[in-house]
């Protein structure tokens, strides 16, 4: 039995908003770690707009596709995409790092492609995602991701 002279809160009362508390975490987590991987989606889409604007401002200015990234080719005669974006991406929001595709690796009728290889999987709703907002210009197989930014 509790004096009137007491303060505080009962154990019972503290369990209970413990109780609450933890019902309301398991609710949240999921839904944040889902928005977390929308945010990812999103700067991966950013990227690719970015390489696809770059590129073809490099096409219309040389007739010709760039020959890698960021500084492959000395900076007098460069042939890479670093003059046409204030800054190259390198790494990817999922995890792994850009490359151009090799000419003789192009797939789909591509012209000039992007890859990396993700470190972690990527949902099949994000995937989905990706393919639709891209104009299926972003392919997923398994961890592997390419970027087509030129086609045929």
């Amino acid at each position: 039995m509790k004096n009137k002279n007491q303060k505080g809160f009962t154990l019972v009362e503290l369990l209970v908003v413990i109780a609450i508390i933890g019902i309301l975490a398991v609710v949240a987590v999921p839904a944040l770690f889902k928005n977390i991987n929308k945010a990812k989606a999103a700067d991966l889409l950013a990227d690719y707009n970015a390489f696809k604007s770059a590129t073809l401002s490099y096409y219309s200015d040389t007739n010709d596709y760039p020959q890698g990234l960021t500084g492959l080719v000395s900076p007098n005669e460069s042939k890479d995409l670093d003059e046409y974006m204030e800054s190259v991406p390198t790494d990817s929001p999922f995890g792994g790092k850009y490359g151009k595709v090799d000419n003789d690796d192009l797939t789909d009728g591509a012209k000039f492609q992007i890859t990396f290889t993700a470190s972690q999987t990527i949902s099949a709703d994000i995937e989905t995602k990706l393919l639709t907002d891209s104009n299926n210009a972003i392919k997923i197989e398994g961890n592997k991701v390419t970027m087509t930014i030129i086609k045929n």
